[in-house]
């Protein structure tokens, strides 16, 4: 038997145990079991299954949603700036990873192959990369601050 197998062989065992789940205890998962779980149902509810408390509901799992999301990440004037594609689950990044132009094309053009969501994040208002959008500044003037405020020491 080859590690697949064996693999395939837990992979069976633990569907067949969230399967089966409809008893109110948290079950206790190595973490091997932990981790096909999260796989099988993603990390909020592998999460949420391992957090149950003793209140005698069953366990539902929610839909699970994915979203990928990249940006240009601006290196300011000692750098080229970089790509950055994130994994989004269910509102959280599970993963993020750091790229260049061309390699994240490749990634984007294989999600959308496999009928994934991908989107750009657009950062400002500014639709070309090069450019770096402006701030909105912070500093205010004495007068704007404080309106007219008096000052007075003396008679």
């Amino acid at each position: 038997m080859s590690d697949d197998d064996d693999l395939d062989a837990l992979e069976a065992c633990m569907r067949r145990k969230l399967g089966a789940l409809q008893v109110p205890t948290a079950p206790k998962f190595s973490t091997q079991e932990a981790a096909i779980a999260q796989r099988l149902l993603g990390q909020d509810n592998a999460e949420t299954l391992q957090r149950r408390v003793h209140d005698g509901q069953r366990f539902r799992a929610k839909p699970v949603t994915v979203v990928y999301e990249y940006w240009f990440v601006d290196g300011g004037a000692y750098s080229m700036g970089h790509w950055q594609l994130a994994r989004i689950e269910n509102g959280r990044v599970t993963h993020q990873k750091s790229c260049d132009h061309d390699e994240l094309l490749a990634d984007v053009g294989r999600l959308r192959r496999e009928g994934v969501t991908v989107r750009e994040f657009k950062v400002g208002t500014s639709s070309s990369p090069t450019t770096r959008p402006k701030a909105v500044g912070g500093r205010k003037s004495f007068a704007e601050r404080y309106g007219s405020l008096k000052i007075g020491g003396g008679r």
